[in-house]
């Protein structure tokens, strides 16, 4: 991380905290140099459809997709 990083996500929690998201749905989003993305977002096509769910399901055991940060591709 460095702080460009940090700042985006400082401003995104804000935004998200002023629009009256909190906790775990201020928790799913990431910041990236192209924007804001929903963490669901796998392929980052700005939708959470069924190529995101088809990604998760081939990345299930790996722990390349990992939603909570548990090391884990997991239900």
């Amino acid at each position: 991380m460095n702080s460009r990083t940090d700042v985006r996500r400082l401003l995104a929690g804000l935004m998200l905290s002023t629009l009256g998201f909190s906790g775990v749905a201020a928790a799913q989003v990431d910041t990236q140099p192209g924007g804001i993305f929903c963490k669901a977002d796998l392929n980052r096509d700005l939708q959470v459809d069924a190529a995101d769910l088809g990604g998760l399901i081939a990345a299930w055991g790996t722990g390349t997709v990992d939603f909570n940060g548990d090391g884990l591709t997991n239900g």
